[in-house]
């Protein structure tokens, strides 16, 4: 997997990272591992990333699951800190599958200005009142909210994720400046202000693997090369 090491394991792969010389770019490790280590996010490599993360997933541990929602949830929380986060390093991103639990998790962070910032500052920009931190990031979440999105994407990032991993049984935590959202396995939602100020964005998903589809096996039988 280009720009995305394998570690042995969790332990391995984290600690490496951090030492001094070490290239982030071309580390890897062919021994099978459930975690692929922190990935320092680059716009060059926003969508080759999630498709290649859920397909090492699928070759390797879940060969009878279609990844694709997977591939989305990833794609869209990446395309997020790259159209708005503001970030001075874009984020890292974290990815590990628990075979006990049947789940898989990802975790994206970035150190730029926040949702609620984000938000806020696009209120005040339309001439609408700011709001608290935890609102805002419930604001982002309406479908059709768009504070400076993209075409490919306006207005639907935060809702596509949110329906994602409701459709999966799954869980999100987000923490952002002084506002946090969790979203548990029985789609309650919790929204509320925070003491600690966190600068930037963490998100944190998991999906329970048992509610992805299946994969078509007429359509890949159709399309392999």
């Amino acid at each position: 997997m280009e720009e995305a090491c394998q570690g042995t394991g969790l332990g391995r792969g984290f600690v490496e990272y951090w030492e001094d010389g070490f290239d982030r770019n071309q580390f890897t490790d062919t021994k099978i591992s459930t975690a692929l280590c922190l990935w320092h996010i680059s716009q060059e490599m926003l969508s080759h990333f999630a498709t290649q993360t859920g397909n090492y997933y699928q070759q390797n541990y879940l060969t009878q699951k279609d990844l694709i929602p997977f591939q989305t949830a990833i794609g869209e929380v990446l395309n997020n800190i790259h159209d708005h986060s503001n970030s001075p390093i874009e984020g890292y991103v974290f990815t590990q599958f628990y075979p006990r639990t049947e789940r898989l998790r990802m975790a994206v962070c970035d150190f730029g200005a926040g949702i609620p910032n984000t938000v806020n500052e696009y209120l005040e920009k339309i001439g609408f009142a700011s709001l608290t931190d935890d609102q805002a990031i419930k604001k982002s979440m309406e479908l059709g909210f768009s504070s400076f999105s993209k075409e490919y994407n306006q207005g639907r990032g935060m809702d596509n994720l949110t329906n994602i991993v409701k459709k999966n049984n799954g869980q999100m935590f987000i923490l952002s400046n002084n506002g946090q959202y969790r979203l548990l396995q029985n789609n309650n939602e919790e929204f509320k202000a925070v003491k600690g100020h966190f600068p930037g964005t963490l998100i944190n998903i998991v999906l329970d693997t048992k509610y992805l589809p299946d994969r078509d096996e007429e359509i890949e039988e159709e399309f392999y090369f």
